[in-house]
C-alpha cells in the first residue's frame, strides 16, 4: 500500500490559456513509492521514467502534471511541455510557490479517484515533503494506492473495505473495473450512435426508392414515347437502374470519404487518443462490407420502380395526360 498526501489549492495555467487560476488537487507521493507510471514527455536530462520520479523526490521544485491538466476538451498536453513553470497556491493561507514541470503523464487516471478530482479539478503530483511544506496542516493522508496480491479480486476487496470502514466514509475504487465501466459506457454510446446511423441509412435507401417511384410516374409519357420509337423494355429498365446506381454510388463514396475524414480529425485533435501508437486505423473491411450492403439494398429498393417503368405500354402512356 502506498499512502498519499492530499491537499487542495489553485494553480496558474502553464499553457497560458486562461488568466484565472485552476482548481487543483495536490498529491504528495512518498519517495520511491511509485515507479511504474509512465510519462508522455520528460524534462530534458531525465532519460527515463524512473529518473523523473527520482527528480521529484530529490527536488521540491519539480511537479508532474496529468495529460489533461487544464483541458477543456482538447489535447491539453499540447499547450505546455516539461520545463514550463506554474505557480501553486494554498487557498487557505495564500502561500505560493513556483514549480517546474518535470514530466507529463501518459495517463494520470490513477490519481483522480483518491483526490476526488472532477472534470474541472486536476491532480498535481509532488513529493510528500514538498506537499507538506507548501500546504502545511492542510496536507493530510487522505488516500492510498493499494496493490492486490495474486488471486485477490479488487472488486471484492473494495466492497469489503467499504463495508468494514463504513463509519469512516471510506471510498474504495478498483481502478481497472472503473476503467472497464467507462469503456463499456463508451461502447454502449457508440452502439446507440450506430443504431441512429443505421436508421438514417434505412431512411436514405427508402427515400431513393420513393424518388425512383416518382420519377417513373412523372416520366410516364416520356417512357411511352421512347417505347413507341422502338426502345426495348429492357433498355428502359436498365436506364432507371443505371440512374439509381449512380445516385447510390455517389452517396456511398461521399459518405465513406466524409466519415473517414471526420473520424481522422477527431482522432488527431482529441486528447483521448494521445499516446496511442500504430497510426490512424481504418476498418476497410467493415467499410467495404457496409458499402456493399448499402448498394445491394439500394438496388432492391429501385428494381421495382424500374420494372414498372419497363412494363408501361406506349399506347396507354401517350393517350391522355394524367
Amino acid at each position: 500500500m502506498t499512502p498519499l498526501v492530499n491537499a487542495t489549492g489553485r494553480a496558474t495555467d502553464p499553457g497560458h490559456r486562461s488568466a484565472q487560476p485552476l482548481d487543483i488537487a495536490a498529491v504528495g507521493v512518498p519517495d520511491g513509492a511509485i515507479t511504474g507510471i509512465t510519462f508522455r514527455e520528460r524534462l530534458p536530462g531525465l532519460e527515463n521514467d524512473p529518473a523523473v520520479w527520482q527528480a521529484l523526490a530529490s527536488d521540491p521544485r519539480y511537479v508532474v502534471l496529468d495529460n489533461f491538466f487544464g483541458s477543456t476538451g482538447g489535447p491539453a498536453g499540447d499547450y505546455y511541455d516539461p520545463g514550463d513553470t506554474l505557480t501553486l497556491t494554498d487557498s487557505r493561507t495564500g502561500r505560493s510557490e513556483q514549480k517546474v514541470i518535470a514530466g507529463v503523464l501518459s495517463n494520470g487516471l490513477v490519481f483522480y479517484p483518491g483526490t476526488g478530482a472532477s472534470s474541472t479539478t486536476y491532480p498535481v503530483v509532488l513529493s510528500e515533503q514538498a506537499t507538506r511544506e507548501l500546504f502545511g496542516a492542510q496536507a493530510q493522508n487522505a488516500s492510498a494506492l493499494v496493490r492486490t496480491g495474486p488471486g485477490t479480486s479488487p472488486d471484492a476487496l473494495a466492497t469489503r473495505l467499504q463495508g468494514e470502514q463504513l463509519s469512516s466514509s471510506l471510498v474504495a475504487t478498483p481502478i481497472e473495473s472503473d476503467i472497464r465501466r467507462q469503456f463499456d459506457s463508451s461502447t454502449a454510446f457508440f452502439r446507440l450512435m450506430q443504431g441512429f446511423l443505421a436508421l438514417g441509412l434505412g431512411v436514405g435507401i427508402t427515400g431513393l426508392g420513393v424518388v425512383m417511384v416518382r420519377a417513373v410516374r412523372e416520366r410516364r409519357r416520356t417512357i411511352g414515347i421512347l417505347r413507341a420509337l422502338g426502345f426495348r423494355a429492357r433498355t428502359v429498365q436498365r436506364s432507371f437502374l443505371g440512374e439509381s446506381t449512380f445516385i447510390a454510388v455517389e452517396g456511398i463514396v461521399l459518405g465513406s470519404l466524409l466519415g473517414v475524414l471526420t473520424t481522422w480529425l477527431m482522432y488527431s485533435n482529441s486528447a483521448a487518443f494521445e499516446g496511442l501508437e500504430g497510426g490512424f486505423p481504418v476498418e476497410w473491411t467493415s467499410i467495404c462490407g457496409l458499402a456493399a450492403a448499402t448498394f445491394a439494398a439500394s438496388l432492391l429498393a429501385t428494381i421495382g420502380p424500374a420494372r414498372r417503368a419497363a412494363a408501361i405500354r406506349p399506347a396507354l402512356a401517350v393517350r391522355v395526360t394524367e
